[in-house]
């Protein structure tokens, strides 16, 4: 409810910025360029949030969080390109893979799902009254990524899952509002993050298998910039 309210607050502030005329004391440039720098949480979405021992290597992912830096140059009042850098952290949900108290399990160790990402944009955007705007961006580009790890001592030996390390395709689609005042720009974005790396993971019997991952999630951030 707070968050909720926090937004809603946030919204009616982007409002007032983009439909404030001359009580503001300085006007956007016609083909305005803006940094951004984004920070929100990511939650996993399809098999990447999957618990289910029905996969051979559920990704067990949990809401994590990703933090970014967005630079966009209008071209024309309705167009303009870009470039996104970002980082997405995801622990693994080692409550789900087993649970606490369960005797079998005497020390359990993970690392997080990681993922850093550089996308170019595309971004159709419209004028909101003087001073902000909506805007939908469309990303395409490459990450690196971690694969999350795992170790598990039991009374009968270890259980262990490796980590892995891959380049992969990268998409996104992202919707917000921003407001600017006095070359000061807050905002609001939802974004999806779609890629699927191939990973390989040494099995129990110590040979490789290969396995393709979809890490798609979907991102909620507040965002402030600067006018360049």
């Amino acid at each position: 409810m707070h968050l909720l309210f926090d937004m809603k607050k946030l919204l009616l502030l982007l409002i007032h910025f983009g439909c404030g005329t001359a009580a503001m004391s300085q006007d956007s440039a016609p083909f305005a360029s803006h940094l951004l720098f984004s920070v929100g949480p990511a939650l996993p979405l399809g098999s990447f949030s999957s618990t289910s021992f029905d996969r051979e290597y559920p990704a067990f992912a949990d809401v994590g969080t990703f933090i970014q830096l967005n630079y966009t140059q209008s071209l024309k009042p309705h167009i303009a390109l870009g470039a996104t850098a970002g980082y997405r952290r995801n622990p693994f949900l080692e409550e789900e893979f087993a649970a606490p108290g369960d005797e079998l399990v005497q020390e359990l160790k993970s690392k997080p799902w990681q993922t850093g990402y550089v996308l170019a944009d595309v971004q159709v955007q419209a004028p909101l009254g003087r001073n902000g705007m909506a805007f939908i961006r469309g990303s395409a580009g490459g990450a690196f990524i971690r694969a999350a790890s795992l170790q598990v001592q039991t009374p009968y030996g270890t259980i262990s899952r490796s980590s892995d390390k891959r380049v992969t395709p990268t998409f996104g689609a992202t919707t917000g509002l921003k407001g600017e005042q006095n070359r000061i720009v807050i905002g609001i974005e939802t974004s999806l993050l779609f890629m699927r790396p191939s990973l390989e993971v040494k099995n129990q019997q110590g040979a490789t298998d290969q396995f393709h991952q979809p890490m798609n999630s979907a991102n909620f951030s507040l965002s402030v910039g600067y006018r360049l």
